[in-house]
Formats: C-alpha cells, structure tokens, sequence
C-alpha cells in the first residue's frame, strides 16, 4: 500500500517452500480485500481481483502474469493458498519466514490455527514472508521516504539529534541527503549530511540515520516536522507525503544514561533454567561496565524469599523481565528464536533511550561493624514532580556462589545431547554436558533483598527540577541467609554488589545503578566446588508415587542417584 508503488505493474511472484511434498493445491492470487467465506463449514479465501492455479517446481510456487496488474493508489495485497494432505516435519510447516521492519509484512489464514486473517507482525514482530514479487515500471533514481521519525528526549542548550528509519524507493545508492526541519514554532533550517554508511540502491532497502539539529534553550515539548528534499544532490522524487515525517521532542534540564536491568527467576532444579545462566554469563561478557542482573532462585540452595514476594509475577521456570515491564524468555527475549540471544537486542533497546532520571550509588562494608553494608545513593530528576510516587529500591547480589552439595547446587539440563541449541552464543557449554552439571559458579544471585520491591517515602513527592536528593541504606550480613539449608550466602565479601533502582508508581524501573561493594576481604574459604560424589540421576515422584518430568506444584519426592550406587530422597514443596 506503499503511495511510491502505485501504477507500477506486478509482473511475476515466486515463493520458496521448504518442501513441496504433501501439497496437492495451490494458488497464486491478487486481491484489494482480504475476504473470508465459509465452503462446507471452512472458511476460505476469497480473492477480489484475481486467482491462478500453479503447479510448485524444485520446492518453489513460480507464476508470470500473461497481464501484469496496475496497482492503484489504494494498494493490493499478493499472496497464495496452498493445500497440504500429507504431513511431515516439512510439509506440516512448508511456508519459509524471513525479517522485515513493515508492520504488515505476512498475513496468515489457515483452516485450523488461524481461521480468520492474521497480522503476525502483531504475534511476531518483524516477521515477513518469503515471497518475492517483481514489478516493472519506471523507478527513479534518487527517493527516500521517511518511514518513520522517532520521538526523542533532550538536553536544553545542547546541539541534538532526531533518529530517522529511511527506506529507499530509488535505483542509486543513498549517500548523502538533504532536509528541512521545524521544530514548534521557534526553529525552522535546512541541513546536508553525508551518510557514514551509504543505504543501498535496492527498492526497500532500509538504513537508521541521526539528523543533526540545533539546541533548543527552553524546556518543554515541540513538534517537529522533517521533509527530505534531496537525495545524491538531486530532488527527492519519492511520493510527496512519504518525504515527510513528524515526531516529538521532549527538552529537559539534563538528560541521563539509561541502565536497564534484567532480572531472572530460575533454579537448579529447572531443566530448563541453563539458558538464563548463559544468558547473564554472555551479557556480561559482551556488557561488562553496562550489564545489571538480578538473579531470583526457587527451592535451592540459593533462595532467599518465596515466589510470592518476587518483584514481578512470573507465569513459571525460567523466566525473566527487564525493568519489571514485560515477562520475556531469559536467553531469546521478545524474539521467539530458540538460537538466538534475543534478549540482548530487547536490553540494547532500552540501553539506547534517553533517561530524564539518574541514580548513582557507592557500597563499603562498615570499617567498625563487619556486619554492616553502608550504601550512599544519590538520584536527580530532569523535570519538576508532585505526587509522581516515586521510590528506591535495592538488592545485594553476590557472584561466584557454588557449593559441593551436589544434590542441590548441581544443575538439571534438559540442553544436554541437543545439538539444535548449540548455535545459540554460549549454550554449547550445556548441550555437550550431561543432564546434571556440576560446579557452575552462579554470578548475580541476590542473596538480600527485603527492600527489593521499593522503600515508600523514600524518595520525596514533590521533586524538584535538577535538585539531588541524597539518602542512605544499610544491609545486615547476617540476615543473607538461604531459605532452603538456613547457610550463609556471603561466601565471599570480595564478590558483593549492590544494586540500587528507581521505581515509578506503578513499579517499573526507570533507571538503575550497580556498585561493587568495596572495603571487604576474602573469606579464606576454597570456593572450588568440587563435587563430593557424582550425580548419576535426579528423578521426582508425586505423593502417589508415580514417577514425575518436573515438579509443577505441590508435594514431591527428589530422588537423587549417585554413581556410586549411594541413593539420597527428601521431600520438597513446589510453591
């Protein structure tokens, strides 16, 4: 629907499948609605320009228009309808998925799943099909459309910037673009850049640009308008609204570093819990000075509170948030990609916003009572605030936390023998292990954290603009204790962290800080974890005794084999 296409011609589709096998019909069609009616009680579709039976080749649908179709201002929508009466692991999902940054990029109709038309960019973002569709007609060499103009929060009186997401509509590569702005109704100005990487001459092809702009002296919120006038040196001959784009800009006193942090609910227990292990050991490696994890442990040695008083509620084992906003999977994220470390494209994209709120902290260990951890926050907000219900929060977390009890420290890993996930960055680690790995060392796991939900009070309701508001905290050693074997979980003073947030009335972190806990020393224990006898099995039984996958909720038995022909059971509460 794309204003620049209209009365070009759609001369040829070509769609590849995985297989062709097991499908008995098929279709290649054009339509200006997507129209659904019911045929011997099943929907289908039912196409109001054109349909034409194809026969697929080599695992691909290939169809020429004898008439190619003039697409009209209003658009067309090009798909197809295949038939499959044979199912197998190929044929049962023949369709081939590929990326696009188009908010309609694949709709889906079938007759069991999904029985009415389905944007699957609203399930998946980014998801497109596969299909290729050639048009003719004359493309110009030189047009760029502003696809879309994203809002952006400021520094007053410093020189800024908008970012732009371009896509060229032309034949020549994008080198350099020129554009008009107006900001409110105080600045108005022309500027010429020259892009560090050119955007390819392709139809479609897509590039994110920063458009400098001048500072802006008052606080406040102005509309700002672009139009790109000229591509290479040449008029811009896109369409002339795509030329165009609007957005916000938000001017503040200052502007701070956005910190956002990712907090994991897993367990030794979990057999699926090891990708969120990987997931903070390679963030943290990719991440080192950005990185803040929180680490939330059930029924091991490493808990430290209930699941009811976790900070976010959780659907099950493993899960994760970032900045309590949204329930995501620890290692793919909002992607859905099993091999994929998705969720460092989710954290990146709130590492790259703008923050209005700051936090900084420091944590020593108390010179003249061991048993204090003294913390000196400081936090400053870019606007003024009455009533905004802000509040601070904190978690100590400690790193490297292991043990020799092999029976709860040891690590259920149902990655074990799965070559599939071993492309995943850093799961090849537990696919060439064994159903239960020994030795992990477990690094951000708070191990105190009664105050992990917000402090009321603790941050003052009426805030003023660029003012620092500056408050103390203190963490007791002794009361780092597990739940599940009543032990200490300081193992090591050396390897504390305090990390302190921001909360907004509605409990999400809007920014955060992480500080090393300093003045400690080591505890002189050999932290080696080494295991004392090797785990052979883990098996749980219900109260009835039948043999369980995993524990869900309720009474269990945990039966423990060793390969010394020792056997271990106790009774445990899933909750």
């Amino acid at each position: 629907n794309e204003k620049f296409l209209s009365g070009k011609r759609v001369k040829s589709v070509k769609i590849p499948l995985y297989t062709q096998n097991g499908i008995t019909k098929c279709s290649v069609w054009l339509t200006k609605v997507l129209t659904l009616k019911s045929k011997n009680g099943v929907k289908v579709n039912v196409p109001d320009i054109a349909s034409y039976n194809v026969t697929p080749e080599n695992d691909c649908i290939n169809m020429t228009f004898d008439e190619p179709y003039t697409i009209t201002d209003d658009g067309v929508y090009v798909g197809f309808t295949i038939t499959v009466s044979t199912l197998d692991d190929k044929s049962g999902t023949p369709i081939m998925i590929g990326g696009t940054s188009s908010t309609e990029g694949c709709y889906i109709h079938t007759s069991s799943s999904y029985k009415i038309w389905n944007n699957m960019n609203n399930k998946i973002p980014g998801m497109a099909s596969t299909m290729e569709v050639t048009l003719e007609g004359e493309i110009a060499d030189n047009a760029v459309e502003i696809t879309k103009l994203y809002d952006a929060n400021v520094q007053k009186s410093v020189e800024i910037s908008a970012t732009a997401l371009l896509t060229t509509h032309g034949s020549q590569n994008v080198n350099s673009i020129d554009y008009d702005y107006t900001i409110g109704n105080i600045l108005t100005g022309s500027k010429h850049i020259d892009l560090d990487q050119p955007i390819e001459g392709q139809y479609g092809n897509q590039g994110v640009i920063d458009l400098p702009l001048p500072a802006i002296d008052n606080k406040g919120e102005y509309d700002l308008t672009v139009t790109i006038t000229k591509v290479n040196g040449e008029d811009n001959k896109d369409n002339v609204l795509a030329m165009t784009s609007s957005s916000k800009i938000r001017v503040y006193s200052f502007v701070a570093e956005s910190r956002p942090v990712y907090e994991e609910y897993t367990g030794t227990w979990c057999p699926y819990c090891p990708k969120g292990f990987v997931a903070i050991e390679e963030m943290t490696k990719r991440h080192p000075d950005d990185f803040i994890a929180i680490s939330y442990h059930n029924d091991d040695p490493m808990e430290i509170m209930y699941a009811s008083y976790f900070p976010s509620n959780i659907g099950g084992y493993p899960s994760a948030y970032l900045n309590r906003s949204q329930e995501i999977d620890p290692y793919s994220g909002s992607s859905g990609a099993y091999n994929q470390l998705g969720v460092e494209d989710d954290w990146l994209a709130l590492r790259n916003e703008i923050s209005t709120i700051d936090i900084s902290l420091n944590a020593q260990w108390n010179e003249t009572d061991d048993n204090e951890i003294n913390v000196n926050t400081t936090v400053k907000f870019g606007d003024n605030y009455t009533n905004a219900g802000y509040k601070l929060a904190y978690a100590l977390t400690a790193d490297d936390l292991c043990g020799t009890d092999n029976e709860a420290w040891t690590q259920t890993n149902y990655f074990s023998g799965r070559p599939e996930y071993a492309s995943g960055p850093g799961m090849e680690q537990f696919v060439n292990a064994p159903r239960h790995v020994s030795g992990l060392k477990f690094r951000d796991v708070i191990i105190l954290g009664p105050d992990c939900r917000g402090i009321a009070g603790s941050i003052p309701s009426i805030i003023e603009d660029s003012k620092e508001y500056n408050s103390t905290y203190t963490f007791y050693a002794d009361e780092a204790v597990s739940l599940y074997n009543q032990k200490s979980l300081i193992q090591d003073r050396t390897k504390l962290n305090v990390v302190g947030m921001i909360l907004d009335s509605s409990g999400r972190i809007v920014n955060a800080f992480k500080a090393k806990v300093t003045g400690g020393t080591s505890n002189g224990i050999d932290n080696t974890c080494v295991s004392e006898k090797d785990i052979k099995d883990i098996s749980y039984y219900d109260y009835a005794g039948r043999k369980t996958s995993e524990p869900k909720g309720g009474l269990f038995i945990k039966k423990v084999t060793y390969r010394d022909g020792s056997v271990s059971t106790r009774k445990i509460v899933k909750k």
